[in-house]
C-alpha cells in the first residue's frame, strides 16, 4: 500500500466542461473536507427530506497495485 499527500480528480461539469479538484491532505492542510451527493431519498420522522450532501474529511489518501487471477477451481476429467 502507498501513502499519498495529494490526489486530483478530474471531472466534467453540468455545462460540458472539463475540470480538476484536488485533495491534500498534508500537514495543516485546508484542502481536506470534501462534499459529495448523499443519493438519498428518504425523509426523517418529521418529513424533512434527507440533505442532499454529505460532508467529510479526509483523513488518508492511499493506493494499492492489485492482481487478479482467477484460476478454475474445477477441472473437468
Amino acid at each position: 500500500i502507498y501513502s499519498h499527500t495529494t490526489t486530483t480528480f478530474n471531472y466534467m461539469t453540468y455545462d460540458i466542461w472539463q475540470d480538476q479538484d484536488t485533495i491534500n491532505v498534508g500537514k495543516h492542510s485546508e484542502h481536506c473536507d470534501i462534499m459529495v451527493l448523499s443519493n438519498e431519498d428518504t425523509t426523517d420522522e418529521d418529513s424533512n427530506p434527507a440533505h442532499p450532501f454529505w460532508y467529510a474529511q479526509v483523513l488518508g489518501i492511499y493506493h494499492a497495485n492489485v492482481f487478479y487471477s482467477v484460476e478454475p477451481t474445477f477441472k473437468p476429467w
